[in-house]
C-alpha cells in the first residue's frame, strides 16, 4: 500500500510537471513493487494514466496551455500505431516484454539528457524572443531557439511528415507497454511545432489521454484482469501528483529535473536487465 501511494505521487507529479515521463514508472512499479502479471501491468498502467491526463489536462486548459485542434490531431495519428502494438503485444513473453521496456527506458532517459544537453547549448524555450511575422494573417509568433511558433492554432502542422510519424510512434509505445508517452510527444511537439515548453506539456497531455484511452479499448478483454483495490491507490496519488505538479510546472527548473529523472531511468534499465537477464 506504501509503495503504491509513494509511486502514484511520482507518477503524478512527473507528469503534471513534464507533461510526461512519469507514466513510464507504472510498468516497474506494477511489476516489481505490486507482483503483477506484464499484461495486468499494462492495463492498469493506461488506466492509471488515462486519470493523470485527464485531471493534468483540465489543470493544463485552465491555463491557457492546450492546443486543441493539434493535440487531436497528434492522438487521432497515433490510433494506427496502437492498433499495431495491440496485434503484437500478445505474443511476446513476461521476460522479453521487460527486456524490451529496459530498452526504452534507456531511449527516454537519452532523449531527456540530450533535451539538457541541447537547452546549455543556447536552445530552451525558457527565454522565448518575440517577432512579428508578415504572412498573411500577420500574426504575432514566439521563436523557439530559431523557429516562430505561430498562436494561431491549425490542425496541420509546419513539420507534417515529423508530427505523423512522432504521432505513430507514441502510440505503438502507448499500446505496446502501456505508457503514455509523453517523453516523445513534448519533444515532437517542440520540434515539429516549435512550441513553448509550457504548450507543448499542456497539449501533452491530452494526446495521452486520447492514446491511452484507445489502447484500453482495444484491450477491453483484459480490463477484468486488474485487481482493483491494488491499482486504486496508486491512481488517488497519481490524482494529487498531477495536480502539484501542474500547479509548480513554471516554477521548478525543467532542466534539473529532466537531468535527474535521466539518470534515474537508466538506473531502472540497468535494474531491469540484471533481473529479467
Amino acid at each position: 500500500m506504501l509503495l503504491g501511494i509513494a509511486g502514484g505521487l511520482a507518477i503524478g507529479l512527473l507528469m503534471g510537471l513534464l507533461g510526461g515521463g512519469g507514466a513510464i514508472l507504472a510498468i516497474p512499479l506494477f511489476v516489481y513493487g505490486l507482483r503483477m502479471e506484464h499484461t495486468q501491468a499494462v492495463v492498469a498502467s493506461l488506466a492509471v494514466v488515462a486519470v493523470g491526463a485527464v485531471v493534468g489536462g483540465a489543470t493544463h486548459l485552465r491555463q491557457g496551455h492546450v492546443l486543441v485542434p493539434r493535440g487531436v490531431a497528434f492522438g487521432v495519428l497515433g490510433i494506427v500505431g496502437s492498433v499495431a502494438a495491440t496485434s503484437v503485444a500478445h505474443r511476446v513473453s513476461g521476460a522479453h516484454f521487460m527486456l524490451y521496456f529496459a530498452a526504452l527506458l534507456v531511449l527516454v532517459a537519452v532523449l531527456m539528457l540530450r533535451g539538457v544537453w541541447s537547452s546549455r547549448q543556447g536552445f530552451t524555450d525558457a527565454t522565448p524572443r518575440t517577432t512579428t511575422t508578415t504572412s498573411g494573417a500577420g500574426a504575432v509568433a514566439t521563436a523557439v531557439g530559431s523557429q516562430a511558433y505561430s498562436y494561431r492554432s491549425t490542425w496541420i502542422p509546419d513539420r507534417p511528415v515529423l508530427f505523423a510519424s512522432a504521432a505513430v510512434a507514441v502510440g505503438f509505445l502507448t499500446g505496446f507497454f502501456g505508457v503514455g508517452g509523453g517523453f516523445l510527444i513534448v519533444p515532437a511537439l517542440t520540434m515539429a511545432l516549435a512550441l513553448p515548453m509550457q504548450k507543448a506539456v499542456g497539449t501533452s497531455l491530452l494526446v495521452i489521454f486520447i492514446n491511452t484511452v484507445v489502447a484500453l479499448v482495444l484491450r477491453g478483454d483484459q480490463i477484468l484482469l486488474v485487481d482493483i483495490p491494488t491499482v486504486a491507490p496508486v491512481m488517488a496519488m497519481v490524482i494529487v501528483g498531477v495536480l502539484s505538479g501542474a500547479a509548480f510546472s513554471s516554477k521548478v527548473p525543467a532542466r534539473a529535473l529532466r537531468a535527474a529523472f535521466g539518470v534515474f531511468l537508466i538506473s531502472i534499465a540497468a535494474y531491469v536487465a540484471l533481473v529479467e537477464a
